[in-house]
């Protein structure tokens, strides 16, 4: 069993030049000793420099892990982070620590987006924070994710949109799939309400869809939507947001599709949103 009699821990003001010594000692071990630490994400490393730059870091208990030698084994994407921002940052560093409480490191279960929402005080559904992940991703299959923060901004700019649907949208099984309704929340923006209150009205099983010809395009996409139910694969998901865009589009135009086909570009850009703007997305 380790020791940790000399292990001590409090939280300290890190600067840029005390993160890249620590860095430089990690890499000095991995020179020395073969020890690789796990490879640098340049997506986390992305996500914790875009919050550090825009004011939202925040003091995590997940403490840096330094050794005896002070080559740190846990928090290397953080101290890139402060690397490459050039900006200190508050956070707890633990010194002296066994190298092999490393095997335990990064164990825990990542909180869902709708956690990350209620934690930051916002009295949200269950679904709530898939809907916003998928009306931010949109048709973006990037693996450079939002941050926490970013996701917590941007259901607050769009808690608007992101209510209306989970209001009107129904609660039967083909209605409940978060990128059709991150779709439809895109399009509450640039599409009347009436139409789409109808298209989930009919999605929903709620309204048949028989009396009106253009509400054939919302039966095409109630039918993809019934054969796939408990597929919940990425693929499947991006599928159900550009189909489900395209039939909003057409039917808010008043054009008839013959066939369900999906929409290559994003049809309800969110061009003034603020989280999107910072990241290039639309």
């Amino acid at each position: 069993m380790s020791n940790y009699s000399n292990v001590t821990i409090k939280m300290e003001v890190v600067t840029p030049q005390k993160a890249k010594e620590w860095l430089c000692n990690a890499e000095n071990f991995k020179q020395e000793c073969g020890f690789n630490n796990r490879c640098l994400n340049r997506f986390r490393v992305g996500q914790l420099t875009r919050d550090l730059s825009n004011g939202n870091w925040q003091l995590s208990n997940d403490a840096v892990l330094l050794d005896e030698n002070e080559c740190p084994f846990n928090g290397q994407h953080r101290l890139q982070a402060c690397v490459n921002t050039g900006i200190s940052i508050e956070i707890f560093v633990a010194r002296n620590m066994p190298r092999d409480s490393g095997v335990i490191t990064d164990q825990g279960q990542k909180r869902s987006t709708t956690a990350v929402l209620q934690f930051a005080g916002e009295k949200v559904s269950n679904k709530t924070g898939a809907i916003a992940r998928s009306m931010a991703m949109g048709l973006n299959d990037s693996y450079d994710r939002f941050t926490s923060s970013e996701l917590v901004e941007f259901f607050q700019v769009h808690r608007e949109a992101i209510e209306f649907i989970i209001k009107n949208a129904g609660t039967s099984s083909q209605s409940l799939r978060a990128s059709y309704r991150g779709a439809l929340a895109r399009a509450y923006y640039c599409v009347e309400a009436q139409v789409l209150l109808r298209i989930m009205g009919i999605i929903d099983g709620k309204i048949d869809g028989t009396t009106l010809q253009i509400d054939e395009n919302a039966l095409h996409l109630r039918r993809f939507l019934l054969q796939g139910i408990g597929n919940h694969s990425g693929s499947r998901g991006l599928e159900v947001y550009a189909k489900t865009e395209k039939v909003v589009k057409s039917t808010a135009e008043n054009k008839i599709m013959h066939l369900l086909r999906a929409t290559k570009k994003e049809l309800f850009p969110l061009r003034d949103c603020p989280v999107l703007s910072r990241r290039k997305f639309v």
